[in-house]
């Protein structure tokens, strides 16, 4: 009776180790999953602020090809306006080098005639 009475007494020895070794493991799981859940948090939230900061970028990137494809169409018309500028002086400029060397030749002719 004795030795069984030791045995138990040892048997519920082991079974404290076994169930404060338990309660340890435990605690520490569910510290273990305490800052899991703060790391989680925190990472949702950065997800949700570099989705919003993409949105702002896809916005503000779609604002700069709205500009830019504006500003093309604005240079390509302003590089037609020159292209017929440049044309028509220079049509203006043959035009009056045509009448000068006309002027001059009805000069010469006055001048001749005067003389005559």
């Amino acid at each position: 009776l004795k030795q069984e009475l030791e045995q138990r007494h040892r048997e519920r020895l082991r079974m404290e180790e076994d169930l404060n070794q338990q309660c340890t493991d435990l605690a520490s799981v569910r510290s273990e999953l305490g800052l899991l859940e703060a790391k989680y948090t925190a990472e949702s939230r950065l997800r949700v602020k570099c989705e919003l900061e993409l949105a702002d970028k896809v916005r503000w990137l779609a604002s700069l090809e709205a500009d830019l494809t504006r500003e093309r169409r604005l240079n390509l018309e302003a590089s037609q306006v020159v292209e017929t500028v440049t044309r028509e002086r220079d049509e203006f400029e043959k035009e009056a080098a045509d009448l000068r060397l006309d002027l001059g030749e009805k000069e010469t002719r006055l001048s001749t005639y005067r003389h005559t």
